[in-house]
Protein backbone atom coordinates (compact mmCIF):
# COMPACT_ATOMS: atom_id res chain seq x y z
CA UNK A 1 0.00 0.00 0.00
CA UNK A 2 1.59 3.75 -0.74
CA UNK A 3 0.42 6.97 -0.31
CA UNK A 4 1.20 10.03 -1.90
CA UNK A 5 4.50 11.74 -1.90
CA UNK A 6 3.56 14.36 0.82
CA UNK A 7 7.01 16.39 -0.44
CA UNK A 8 5.67 16.60 -3.98
CA UNK A 9 4.19 20.16 -3.70
CA UNK A 10 7.17 21.46 -2.15
CA UNK A 11 10.02 19.43 -4.42
CA UNK A 12 7.48 20.72 -7.30
CA UNK A 13 7.40 24.44 -6.39
CA UNK A 14 11.74 24.55 -6.35
CA UNK A 15 11.93 22.67 -9.27
CA UNK A 16 9.18 25.08 -11.31
CA UNK A 17 11.14 28.15 -9.80
CA UNK A 18 14.43 26.54 -11.11
CA UNK A 19 13.11 25.83 -14.69
CA UNK A 20 11.85 29.66 -14.60
CA UNK A 21 15.21 30.54 -13.91
CA UNK A 22 16.88 28.84 -17.12
CA UNK A 23 14.42 30.43 -19.48
CA UNK A 24 14.71 33.86 -18.05
CA UNK A 25 18.55 33.25 -18.50
CA UNK A 26 17.96 31.21 -22.32
CA UNK A 27 18.62 33.75 -24.85
CA UNK A 28 17.09 31.01 -27.72
CA UNK A 29 14.47 28.68 -25.75
CA UNK A 30 13.20 26.15 -27.71
CA UNK A 31 9.93 23.96 -26.61
CA UNK A 32 9.39 20.65 -27.39
CA UNK A 33 6.01 20.10 -27.26
CA UNK A 34 4.16 16.76 -28.42
CA UNK A 35 2.19 14.20 -26.89
CA UNK A 36 3.76 11.38 -25.37
CA UNK A 37 5.58 8.93 -27.39
CA UNK A 38 5.72 10.93 -30.47
CA UNK A 39 10.04 10.34 -30.30
CA UNK A 40 10.26 14.10 -28.80
CA UNK A 41 13.07 12.89 -26.93
CA UNK A 42 15.24 12.76 -29.53
CA UNK A 43 14.13 15.80 -30.71
CA UNK A 44 15.14 17.59 -27.74
CA UNK A 45 18.90 15.40 -27.44
CA UNK A 46 19.16 16.43 -31.31
CA UNK A 47 18.83 20.24 -30.20
CA UNK A 48 20.51 20.24 -26.58
CA UNK A 49 23.68 19.58 -28.64
CA UNK A 50 23.12 22.44 -30.57
CA UNK A 51 25.15 25.57 -29.83
CA UNK A 52 23.07 28.38 -29.23
CA UNK A 53 19.50 26.80 -28.23
CA UNK A 54 17.99 25.49 -25.07
CA UNK A 55 15.43 22.99 -25.39
CA UNK A 56 12.32 22.94 -22.42
CA UNK A 57 10.53 19.76 -22.58
CA UNK A 58 6.26 19.65 -22.40
CA UNK A 59 3.37 17.44 -23.22
CA UNK A 60 0.62 19.77 -21.71
CA UNK A 61 0.80 23.58 -21.77
CA UNK A 62 -2.71 23.98 -21.26
CA UNK A 63 -3.34 24.39 -17.10
CA UNK A 64 -6.18 22.13 -16.85
CA UNK A 65 -3.78 19.94 -17.38
CA UNK A 66 -1.38 20.58 -15.17
CA UNK A 67 -1.29 17.94 -12.46
CA UNK A 68 0.38 19.35 -9.14
CA UNK A 69 -0.06 15.61 -7.11
CA UNK A 70 1.68 12.39 -7.30
CA UNK A 71 0.85 10.86 -10.92
CA UNK A 72 0.52 7.80 -9.87
CA UNK A 73 -3.10 6.55 -10.17
CA UNK A 74 -3.43 9.86 -13.02
CA UNK A 75 -5.58 8.66 -15.59
CA UNK A 76 -6.33 10.34 -18.61
CA UNK A 77 -9.28 12.49 -18.74
CA UNK A 78 -12.39 11.17 -21.17
CA UNK A 79 -10.66 12.84 -23.87
CA UNK A 80 -7.49 10.56 -23.81
CA UNK A 81 -5.19 13.57 -22.35
CA UNK A 82 -3.15 12.78 -19.98
CA UNK A 83 -2.67 15.20 -16.83
CA UNK A 84 0.92 15.95 -16.12
CA UNK A 85 3.58 17.49 -13.80
CA UNK A 86 6.82 18.40 -14.94
CA UNK A 87 8.26 21.56 -13.99
CA UNK A 88 8.85 23.08 -17.25
CA UNK A 89 5.57 23.19 -18.32
CA UNK A 90 4.56 25.70 -15.59
CA UNK A 91 7.74 27.57 -16.58
CA UNK A 92 6.99 27.85 -19.96
CA UNK A 93 4.07 28.95 -19.48
CA UNK A 94 4.84 31.61 -17.08
CA UNK A 95 7.88 32.96 -18.71
CA UNK A 96 7.13 32.31 -22.14
CA UNK A 97 3.71 32.03 -22.98
CA UNK A 98 1.67 34.82 -20.98
CA UNK A 99 4.89 37.18 -21.16
CA UNK A 100 4.33 36.56 -24.98
CA UNK A 101 8.02 36.12 -25.72
CA UNK A 102 9.18 34.99 -28.71
CA UNK A 103 8.95 30.86 -28.87
CA UNK A 104 10.20 28.36 -31.26
CA UNK A 105 8.28 25.35 -31.07
CA UNK A 106 8.70 21.70 -32.27
CA UNK A 107 5.92 19.17 -32.61
CA UNK A 108 5.91 15.80 -33.70
CA UNK A 109 3.17 13.30 -34.80
CA UNK A 110 2.94 9.45 -35.27
CA UNK A 111 1.03 6.69 -35.92
CA UNK A 112 -1.81 6.85 -32.91
CA UNK A 113 -1.78 3.69 -33.22
CA UNK A 114 1.77 3.04 -32.12
CA UNK A 115 1.70 5.72 -29.14
CA UNK A 116 -1.37 4.38 -27.69
CA UNK A 117 0.22 0.86 -27.53
CA UNK A 118 3.51 2.43 -26.20
CA UNK A 119 1.95 4.98 -24.10
CA UNK A 120 0.12 2.64 -22.59
CA UNK A 121 3.17 0.45 -22.26
CA UNK A 122 5.50 3.02 -20.97
CA UNK A 123 3.31 4.15 -18.27
CA UNK A 124 2.27 1.20 -16.53
CA UNK A 125 3.47 2.85 -13.32
CA UNK A 126 0.86 5.55 -13.45
CA UNK A 127 -2.45 3.04 -14.78
CA UNK A 128 -2.32 0.96 -12.30
CA UNK A 129 -0.74 3.21 -9.76
CA UNK A 130 1.98 1.22 -8.37
CA UNK A 131 4.91 2.52 -5.64
CA UNK A 132 7.83 1.48 -7.91
CA UNK A 133 8.10 1.38 -11.58
CA UNK A 134 6.73 -2.61 -12.34
CA UNK A 135 8.47 -4.94 -14.34
CA UNK A 136 6.09 -5.71 -16.70
CA UNK A 137 7.34 -9.41 -17.37
CA UNK A 138 5.71 -9.79 -13.72
CA UNK A 139 2.47 -8.97 -14.10
CA UNK A 140 -0.45 -10.63 -15.40
CA UNK A 141 -0.06 -10.47 -19.00
CA UNK A 142 -4.18 -11.62 -19.99
CA UNK A 143 -5.05 -8.12 -17.21
CA UNK A 144 -2.25 -5.79 -19.30
CA UNK A 145 -4.09 -7.27 -22.83
CA UNK A 146 -7.37 -6.43 -21.40
CA UNK A 147 -6.75 -2.86 -19.64
CA UNK A 148 -5.25 -1.95 -23.36
CA UNK A 149 -7.87 -3.12 -25.10
CA UNK A 150 -11.01 -2.13 -22.61
CA UNK A 151 -10.25 0.12 -20.19
CA UNK A 152 -7.39 2.12 -21.65
CA UNK A 153 -8.69 5.62 -23.14
CA UNK A 154 -7.37 5.61 -26.91
CA UNK A 155 -7.66 8.68 -28.37
CA UNK A 156 -5.15 10.99 -26.96
CA UNK A 157 -3.42 11.44 -29.75
CA UNK A 158 -6.18 12.16 -31.86
CA UNK A 159 -7.31 15.15 -29.43
CA UNK A 160 -4.35 16.83 -28.50
CA UNK A 161 -3.95 18.78 -31.29
CA UNK A 162 -7.69 20.08 -30.76
CA UNK A 163 -7.18 20.27 -26.48
CA UNK A 164 -3.81 21.92 -26.62
CA UNK A 165 -1.98 22.78 -29.14
CA UNK A 166 -4.21 24.84 -31.48
CA UNK A 167 -5.40 26.56 -28.02
CA UNK A 168 -1.56 26.75 -27.04
CA UNK A 169 -0.24 28.38 -30.33
CA UNK A 170 -3.67 30.05 -31.50
CA UNK A 171 -3.50 27.85 -34.62
CA UNK A 172 -6.43 25.39 -35.40
CA UNK A 173 -3.42 23.05 -37.24
CA UNK A 174 -6.86 21.39 -38.80
CA UNK A 175 -7.51 25.03 -40.73
CA UNK A 176 -3.69 25.03 -41.81
CA UNK A 177 -2.08 23.04 -44.58
CA UNK A 178 0.71 20.31 -43.79
CA UNK A 179 2.63 18.60 -46.64
CA UNK A 180 1.67 15.15 -45.91
CA UNK A 181 4.53 14.16 -49.10
CA UNK A 182 7.41 16.01 -47.46
CA UNK A 183 6.16 15.47 -43.49
CA UNK A 184 6.96 18.59 -41.83
CA UNK A 185 5.41 21.89 -41.95
CA UNK A 186 6.21 25.33 -40.26
CA UNK A 187 3.64 27.51 -39.31
CA UNK A 188 3.68 30.64 -37.66
CA UNK A 189 1.79 33.02 -35.09
CA UNK A 190 3.05 36.41 -33.47
CA UNK A 191 5.84 35.55 -31.71
CA UNK A 192 5.53 32.04 -32.50
CA UNK A 193 7.30 30.07 -34.77
CA UNK A 194 6.57 26.28 -34.94
CA UNK A 195 7.66 23.37 -37.11
CA UNK A 196 5.30 19.87 -36.91
CA UNK A 197 7.60 16.89 -37.69
CA UNK A 198 5.95 12.99 -38.74
CA UNK A 199 7.99 10.85 -36.48
CA UNK A 200 8.22 8.31 -39.04
CA UNK A 201 10.46 10.38 -41.25
CA UNK A 202 14.15 9.21 -41.68
CA UNK A 203 16.48 10.83 -39.44
CA UNK A 204 18.72 12.31 -41.45
CA UNK A 205 15.39 14.14 -42.86
CA UNK A 206 14.31 15.19 -39.34
CA UNK A 207 17.94 16.45 -39.09
CA UNK A 208 17.42 18.34 -42.44
CA UNK A 209 14.37 19.66 -41.41
CA UNK A 210 15.33 20.80 -38.24
CA UNK A 211 18.41 22.95 -39.62
CA UNK A 212 16.36 24.99 -42.06
CA UNK A 213 14.02 25.66 -39.17
CA UNK A 214 16.55 26.94 -37.02
CA UNK A 215 18.56 28.13 -39.50
CA UNK A 216 21.85 26.14 -38.17
CA UNK A 217 23.17 23.13 -38.46
CA UNK A 218 21.34 20.75 -35.96
CA UNK A 219 23.00 17.19 -34.69
CA UNK A 220 21.69 14.02 -36.09
CA UNK A 221 18.67 13.19 -34.12
CA UNK A 222 19.62 10.06 -32.17
CA UNK A 223 17.81 6.70 -31.50
CA UNK A 224 16.56 6.26 -27.94
CA UNK A 225 15.21 2.93 -27.39
CA UNK A 226 13.02 2.81 -23.78
CA UNK A 227 12.57 -1.32 -24.04
CA UNK A 228 15.75 -2.29 -22.82
CA UNK A 229 15.63 -5.57 -20.86
CA UNK A 230 14.40 -8.69 -22.27
CA UNK A 231 11.49 -9.28 -20.10
CA UNK A 232 10.13 -5.64 -21.19
CA UNK A 233 10.96 -6.30 -24.85
CA UNK A 234 9.09 -9.70 -25.09
CA UNK A 235 6.04 -8.20 -23.04
CA UNK A 236 5.67 -5.32 -25.48
CA UNK A 237 6.62 -7.34 -28.31
CA UNK A 238 3.49 -9.40 -27.31
CA UNK A 239 1.06 -6.37 -26.76
CA UNK A 240 1.50 -4.60 -29.90
CA UNK A 241 1.20 -8.30 -31.47
CA UNK A 242 -2.26 -8.20 -29.35
CA UNK A 243 -3.65 -5.17 -31.54
CA UNK A 244 -4.18 -7.50 -34.74
CA UNK A 245 -7.45 -9.12 -32.98
CA UNK A 246 -8.34 -5.86 -32.54
CA UNK A 247 -9.61 -4.08 -36.01
CA UNK A 248 -12.08 -1.89 -35.15
CA UNK A 249 -9.70 0.00 -32.57
CA UNK A 250 -6.84 0.22 -35.56
CA UNK A 251 -9.77 1.48 -38.07
CA UNK A 252 -11.03 4.24 -35.61
CA UNK A 253 -7.70 5.53 -35.19
CA UNK A 254 -6.69 5.64 -38.13
CA UNK A 255 -9.49 6.59 -40.26
CA UNK A 256 -9.41 9.56 -37.78
CA UNK A 257 -9.32 13.68 -39.02
CA UNK A 258 -5.86 14.00 -37.27
CA UNK A 259 -4.40 10.69 -39.35
CA UNK A 260 -5.65 11.70 -42.55
CA UNK A 261 -4.61 15.23 -41.86
CA UNK A 262 -0.87 14.68 -41.30
CA UNK A 263 -0.41 11.13 -43.36
CA UNK A 264 -0.80 10.28 -46.96
CA UNK A 265 -2.93 7.35 -47.69
CA UNK A 266 -0.62 4.83 -48.65
CA UNK A 267 0.67 5.37 -45.48
CA UNK A 268 -2.03 5.75 -43.29
CA UNK A 269 -2.75 2.01 -45.81
CA UNK A 270 0.87 0.74 -44.28
CA UNK A 271 0.03 1.14 -40.65
CA UNK A 272 -3.28 -0.52 -41.33
CA UNK A 273 -1.15 -3.33 -42.99
CA UNK A 274 1.21 -3.35 -39.80
CA UNK A 275 -1.45 -3.87 -37.40
CA UNK A 276 -3.69 -5.79 -38.93
CA UNK A 277 -0.90 -8.71 -39.78
CA UNK A 278 1.40 -8.11 -36.69
CA UNK A 279 2.77 -10.88 -35.25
Amino acid sequence: MWSPRIERPFTLWRHIRRERRRIREADNPVVIYSHPKTASRAIEAAIASTTGLEPFHAHVLQERHFLKGDFRGALPNDRGITPDGQPAQWAIRREIIEKDRPMKLVSLVRDPVAVCVSWFFFGLQRWLACEQKPNPAKLDYDNLVDHLHNRFPHDGMLNWFDDEWNLTTRINIYNESFDKTRGWEVYKHGNMKAIVLSAHLEDETKTEALSKFFDQRITEVPRINEAKTQGTVEVYRDLKKSINTNRILVDHLLDSRFTNHFFEDKQIESFRHYWYNKD
